[in-house]
């Protein structure tokens, strides 16, 4: 995607990562234990730790992959949003007030022209 200058941040959790030594390394807030489905504190704290952030700041687009769910976390920062649910959508969102309020991300998301 180079030729493109399309440029592409993979800081992966899964714990395969070191096959594709995708790693996520130095994090701030999230981490194999809560990544799949941070609590709404974490999800502003990781707002509040990014938003300033060069790395985050370089990015025009976010894409979520596995869980989709994760795209809830780049809502505030005002981009385009690209979710392809790779699995189930609601993976990491089990409990009903969970869904519930990813269903309604979900339409935020698909109604902003982004």
């Amino acid at each position: 995607m180079s030729s493109f200058d399309v440029g592409f941040i993979d800081k992966s959790l899964s714990s395969f990562c070191e096959l594709t030594n995708t790693c996520a390394r130095n994090l701030k807030v999230l981490n194999q234990e809560n990544g799949m489905g941070p609590n709404e504190e974490e999800m502003k704290q990781f707002y509040e730790v990014y938003k300033n952030d060069s790395e985050i700041n370089q990015a025009n687009v976010f894409i979520c992959f596995h869980p989709a769910g994760m795209c809830e976390l780049y809502i505030p920062f005002n981009r385009t949003i690209i979710i392809i649910a790779s699995t189930r959508y609601e993976l990491g969102r089990h409990d009903k007030q969970r869904w519930i309020i990813w269903n309604k991300n979900l339409k935020i998301i698909s109604e902003n022209p982004r």
